[in-house]
């Protein structure tokens, strides 16, 4: 519930519906994650407009449209779908890589798609505290960088 209104105007609130798995290699320092989100909404693609003109052509259906619900079908699952995967060589360090189709088909330029939709990430563990690193590629305009410090604080003291 929104509690403080701008200009006296309620906005709805986001909702999302989130499914995670993630499992380890019993064998291996390896650990593959996949998350599932806004699974509330089936439609996740954004369809851009093209503007209507008046055409003299027949409008006849070519058989096209099964083919393209099949595709549409795919495409949408795969946008609520995000893949991660962990290195562990080390307790003390962690190397992570990420994929999100959906940020890679909606924010990726045709023409030069480079990383968008990849993220990475690395984790330290000296003495009492962990560092991490993560990089999010969005844009080609540019990127996002986390930087977390952290520690335990039942170890500290």
């Amino acid at each position: 519930r929104q509690i403080t209104y701008y200009n006296d105007i309620s906005e709805p609130l986001p909702f999302d519906i989130i499914l995670a798995l993630s499992k380890r290699l019993n064998n291996a320092p390896i650990r593959f994650s996949i998350v599932a989100n806004n699974l509330h909404r089936f439609n996740l693609r954004f369809d851009e407009k093209e503007p209507e003109f008046e055409s003299s052509t027949n409008n006849e259906t070519t058989g096209q449209e099964t083919s393209d619900w099949y595709s549409s079908a795919g495409d949408n699952i795969l946008r609520h779908l995000t893949l991660g995967m962990e290195l562990m060589p080390f307790d003390s360090f962690s190397f992570r890589l990420g994929y999100n189709y959906r940020r890679r088909q909606e924010l990726g330029v045709a023409d030069r798609m480079s990383s968008v939709g990849l993220s990475w990430g690395i984790g330290l563990k000296i003495s009492k505290f962990e560092f991490h690193y993560g990089r999010s590629h969005y844009h080609l305009a540019g990127s996002q960088n986390h930087i977390t410090v952290g520690t335990y604080l039942d170890q500290l003291f």
